[in-house]
């Protein structure tokens, strides 16, 4: 029924989203002239802004391969801009980002109500980069309901 009594649960969606971002990459395309990293950007020029190496980036978050919901939680941390791109940023970013978050957040608070999912893969997943993050291979759970 409150949405922000669920904060924790947020920080579980927003970390999965930096670790695993939906959109792991993005294409741009310069209008104008520019300088980025000493390399010379022209107008027309494609420029690839690496989301998913801005969210594993040491520069930008602590410990970043570390599944760590807390980071979201704490106020004392400065993110810096454009570190967390998982669903782009600006005026182009995707309009249903904000609604997603929202979205996930509730479904998995609901759902965790009355199940618990249990990992059930040899290993990790391996990663299927294509236009989205995917898991190589699928998730393998097993799905227990409580009673």
């Amino acid at each position: 029924a409150d949405y922000s009594a669920l904060q924790y649960t947020r920080a579980v969606i927003q970390e999965t989203m930096r670790l695993y971002p939906p959109v792991w990459s993005l294409i741009r395309i310069a209008k104008e002239a520019d300088v980025i990293a000493g390399k010379e950007i022209n107008p027309g020029d494609r420029i690839v802004l690496f989301g998913y190496g801005a969210h594993h980036n040491p520069k930008f978050w602590k410990d970043p391969e570390t599944f760590l919901p807390e980071r979201w939680m704490d106020k004392t941390h400065k993110q810096v801009k454009y570190s967390y791109l998982p669903f782009g940023a600006g005026k182009r970013s995707c309009i249903g980002g904000a609604m997603s978050q929202v979205e996930n957040t509730l479904a998995l608070s609901i759902l965790l109500r009355r199940f618990r999912p249990e990992y059930v893969g040899l290993q990790p997943p391996g990663i299927n980069a294509t236009v989205t993050l995917t898991p190589r291979g699928g998730l393998l759970f097993r799905v227990r309901e409580l009673s």
